[in-house]
């Protein structure tokens, strides 16, 4: 019994010992565990915060490039360098934050917000004022710099914001229908540097028109990648038409005329922004659409496409009188001081333009007489978002003034 007791004495002992050590290792490695998460945590919270500390930088001001070097934050530090990313308007912030032995960074890619992105963008003169009512359908960004109104049950399917928030009537048995968040306390105004940018950038590498006795230009796309114009006060056939690629016409993709008009038309293979400007005066400053602008695929059922127009005034762009019923303009439009106008709407053929982009207009003018049945003349507006425009846009196309974030590696 003697020897038995021994034994069992010392099989619970090496147990014990097998188990405390178990125990120990587990404690250890719980420890290393914790200690290596709390590690990783801090290093990445450096390199958020530095990441958003450049960010704010360049919100505050939009030309800072300087970044910073070795900023002590939270026990460690961290670096930022900012660059161009070549052939865009983006910007590439890398943060590299250190903490101990360790080395973590962040990569951000920002761009200028750009006007392209919305949808429908309103000032709140005419377009901000001017209420949404039932049947009405966006399907895309909008905004509007002043109070959203709303009767009845229209449908935003995009995200949605204005200025002074939302005024909304006769919402019984429901009000406005929002599939995606809506929110307000965001001032978007336009900015005619924007414009004036967009002008000397077609001046500098693209293509403007100054003024002069013949102050139209005439601008017909075509679906093999050239463009026909002419510079005349007459309409098509009262001069020599020239056509050229539309790559050697504007190396960047801006064409602009300054106070004069720009009347355009056809099938557009490629990117190009085109602006009719006032830089002072009081004439000049109008695009006129002419029978329609198209892309060469529609990008409604093919988003891989590359074509893209955008359409910027700093008057009115005009759908220009016809017979057609169906009336198609595939650009993002863009009124500075006016809107999108139906040319004798009120005795024009009733039909439907559709606007294949969006538009951003400082008045929202109506399409049609409002009339029903034999005595409706006009168009009725089928605003269809490309959705392409989230996340790219026509050259050079006019900005916000602020910037938005295209991607965030960690």
């Amino acid at each position: 019994m003697g020897r038995a007791a021994l034994l069992l004495v010392a099989g619970f002992s090496f147990l014990f010992f097998l188990q405390g050590t178990n125990y120990y290792h587990a404690n250890t490695a719980a420890f290393s565990n914790a200690m290596a998460y709390y590690d990783s945590t801090v290093i990445h919270e450096i390199g958020v915060a530095g990441a958003n500390m450049a960010c704010t930088e360049i919100y505050k001001a939009p030309n800072w490039r300087t970044g910073f070097k070795d900023i002590s934050y939270n026990g460690g530090t961290f670096s930022d360098t900012v660059m161009n990313v070549p052939s865009t308007d983006h910007l590439k912030i890398v943060c590299t934050a250190k903490y101990g032995a360790s080395t973590y960074q962040v990569v951000v890619v920002i761009r200028p917000s750009v006007f392209s992105k919305y949808a429908y963008w309103g000032s709140g003169v005419g377009g901000g004022n001017a209420y949404w009512e039932t049947g009405d359908t966006v399907t895309g960004p909008m905004h509007t710099n002043a109070t959203m109104r709303t009767t009845g049950a229209p449908v935003f399917k995009g995200k949605t914001t204005s200025k002074n928030g939302l005024d909304s009537i006769n919402y019984s048995p429901k009000g406005p229908q929002f599939t995606a968040p809506f929110d307000w306390g965001y001032d978007i105004p336009m900015n005619v540097s924007s414009l004036n940018k967009l002008d000397s950038t077609a001046k500098s590498s693209g293509r403007r028109f100054a003024a002069a006795s013949d102050a139209n230009v005439y601008l017909r796309f075509n679906a093999d990648g050239t463009v026909t114009w002419k510079r005349t006060s007459a309409a098509w056939g009262g001069a020599t038409d020239s056509t050229a690629p539309l790559s050697t016409f504007t190396s960047n993709g801006t064409i602009s005329v300054d106070k004069g008009d720009l009347w355009l038309e056809g099938t557009v293979n490629g990117q190009v922004t085109v602006l009719a400007n006032r830089s002072s005066g009081s004439v000049g400053g109008t695009v006129h659409i002419v029978n329609g602008v198209r892309y060469t695929t529609d990008p409604r059922s093919d988003t891989s496409q590359h074509s893209m127009l955008g359409i910027v005034a700093h008057q009115k762009v005009i759908v220009e009188d016809n017979n057609a019923t169906q009336f198609t303009v595939m650009a993002s439009v863009y009124s500075f001081q006016k809107g999108l106008e139906v040319e004798n709407l009120s005795s024009r053929a009733a039909g439907t333009l559709t606007l294949v982009g969006g538009m951003i207009v400082n008045e929202l003018y109506a399409t049609s007489n409002g009339g029903v049945g034999a005595a409706r003349r006009g168009y009725n507006l089928s605003l269809q978002y490309d959705e392409r425009f989230m996340n790219a846009s026509p050259p050079f196309f006019p900005a916000t003034g602020n910037w938005e974030i295209l991607s965030w590696y960690e």
